[in-house]
C-alpha cells in the first residue's frame, strides 16, 4: 500500500469515528481525535507533549501547567474509552482499529483480524476522491497562492500578538478556564465562596485474608478483632480524581474523607458527595434518605448476596430490580445518582454509586462532564436550589472500563 493510500484510509476511518453516534455530542473529543490524527500523520516519529495538546486544541492558555492540571490526561483517557466503544460497536467491520497506546498521545492504526488493510483507489469514497481532485487543481491556480500568502500574514500576526500577550501575563497569577455552565449550575451549592465540599468515599471493612478467603464484616457473625484491612475500589479512586478535576477548575478545595471517619458534625456542617454504594460506604445509610430507589442485596437464588437497585415505585416499562448481568467479567452495570437536601440548613448531598466499583466510576463521570449531565438537566427543566432528584443509570462495560452510560429511570421533586 502506498503512503498516500494509507493516509486516505486513515482519514476515512477518523471521519467515520467522529461522525458516529458514539461521538455524537462529544465535540471536544472529536476535535482532539482529529488533532491527534493530523499530528500522527505530519510527524510520525515525534513526541507530543501535554502542554502542546492543551494549548493547541483544548483551549488552554499559555500558562497551562501539566504538573498541576490533569485536564489533558483526563480527556485522552475519555477518548481511549470512546475509541474502544466505537471499535466494539459501529466500527466492528472497519478494516482498521484506532487506539491510543498507554503512555503515548500518538494514534495507532492496527489492521483488524490481521488484515493488511490495502484499499484500491476505486474503493475509496467518491467524496474523498472528488475533494482530492479539487485540491490538486486548486493548488495550481493563482488564487491559491494569493490566499496562502494572506494566511501566512494572518498566522504571523496572530503569533506576534500571542507572544505580546504572554509577556504581559507572565507575572499574573495562573488562570484556568471557567467551569462549564452546565457543571456550574449542577454543582453551584458546592462551589460558592463559603462552600466546604466533602467527598466521602467507600472503604469496605473485610475479615479474613486474600489468600484464605475474605468477606464483608458482619457484626452479628464476625469478631471485630478479625478485621484485617479497609479496601477502596478502583472506581472510587477514579471517581475522586474526576471530582477533583471539576473543583480545581472551580477554584474550590475539595476535602476527601473515607466513609468510616465521617462524623455527625461533618454531615451537619458541610455539603457532601458520597462516592460508593452503602454496602461498602456504610455512612450512606446514616445520612442519605432516598424516596424512589434503594440499594438491596439479593437474598435468595444463585445470585444471593449480590448488590442490586430496588425500584420502589416502578413506572410503565421499568423493572422492579436493576441487576447487572451474570456474565463475568461483567459487561453491564447499574448505578444510582441523586441530589438531595443535606442535614444542615441549605446544605446539599450528592450520591454517585454503582452496584459494582465500575458502576461507581461511571456514575461520578456522568456528573462531572457537561455532555452527559446536560440531557439530565434538560429533562428536569434545569436544576434549582430546592430541587431533588434520584436517577438510575445503565452502564455498558468493555474490558473493565465503562464505555457508555445512559439514563434508565428518573424521579425529580421539590425538597
Amino acid at each position: 500500500m502506498t503512503q498516500q493510500l494509507k493516509f486516505e484510509q486513515e482519514k476515512e476511518i477518523i471521519f467515520r469515528i467522529t461522525e458516529s453516534s458514539v461521538f455524537h455530542g462529544s465535540e471536544t473529543l472529536s476535535k482532539l481525535l482529529r488533532y491527534l490524527a493530523g499530528k500522527s500523520h505530519d510527524d510520525p516519529t515525534g513526541h507530543l507533549k501535554e502542554y502542546q495538546i492543551a494549548t493547541e486544541t483544548l483551549g488552554r492558555g499559555v500558562d497551562f501547567d501539566p504538573r498541576t492540571d490533569s485536564y489533558v490526561r483526563t480527556q485522552v483517557t475519555r477518548l481511549r474509552s470512546k475509541l474502544l466503544e466505537y471499535s466494539l460497536t459501529e466500527g466492528a467491520n472497519d478494516p482498521l482499529v484506532v487506539e491510543i497506546p498507554r503512555g503515548s498521545y500518538k494514534l495507532l492504526y492496527s489492521p483488524r483480524s490481521g488484515e493488511d488493510g490495502d484499499t484500491h483507489p476505486a474503493a475509496m469514497p467518491r467524496a474523498t476522491q472528488a475533494v482530492n481532485k479539487t485540491l490538486e487543481e486548486w493548488k495550481g491556480s493563482e488564487r491559491f497562492w494569493r490566499l496562502l500568502c494572506a494566511a501566512l500574514v494572518v498566522v504571523l500576526a496572530a503569533t506576534l500578538g500571542l507572544a505580546v500577550w504572554a509577556l504581559r501575563t507572565k507575572s499574573s497569577p495562573s488562570r484556568q478556564p471557567a467551569l462549564d455552565p452546565v457543571l456550574a449550575a449542577f454543582w453551584s451549592p458546592f462551589i460558592t465562596p463559603d462552600a466546604e465540599p466533602l467527598a466521602v468515599f467507600s472503604n469496605a471493612v473485610f475479615v479474613g485474608r486474600p489468600d484464605s478467603g475474605m468477606h464483608y464484616f458482619h457484626p452479628k457473625n464476625d469478631a471485630a478483632g478479625e478485621m484485617t484491612d479497609h479496601y477502596t475500589g478502583v472506581g472510587e479512586v477514579l471517581g475522586i480524581h474526576e471530582l477533583d478535576n471539576v473543583f480545581s477548575h472551580a477554584r474550590v478545595a475539595l476535602r476527601v474523607k473515607r466513609g468510616a471517619l465521617l462524623s455527625l458534625d461533618d454531615a451537619k456542617s458541610m455539603n457532601l458527595i458520597f462516592v460508593g454504594a452503602p454496602v461498602e460506604n456504610l455512612s450512606v445509610n446514616d445520612v442519605v434518605t432516598l424516596k424512589y430507589f434503594r440499594f438491596q442485596s439479593i437474598t435468595t437464588g444463585p445470585r444471593k448476596g449480590e448488590n442490586s437497585i430496588r425500584n420502589l415505585n416502578p413506572e410503565k416499562g421499568e423493572p422492579e430490580v436493576f441487576l447487572n448481568s451474570p456474565i463475568r467479567p461483567i459487561v453491564d452495570d447499574y448505578a444510582l445518582i441523586a441530589r438531595l437536601p443535606g442535614l444542615g440548613k441549605r446544605h446539599v448531598i450528592v450520591l454517585a454509586a454503582g452496584t459494582t466499583t465500575i458502576g461507581t466510576q461511571a456514575a461520578v463521570e456522568y456528573l462531572c462532564h457537561a455532555e452527559t449531565l446536560r440531557p439530565l438537566l434538560e429533562q428536569m427543566g434545569g436544576i434549582h436550589s430546592d430541587q431533588s432528584f434520584e436517577a438510575v443509570l445503565s452502564i455498558k462495560i468493555a474490558r473493565g472500563v465503562p464505555v457508555k452510560t445512559s439514563l434508565a429511570a428518573l424521579r425529580h421533586y421539590g425538597n
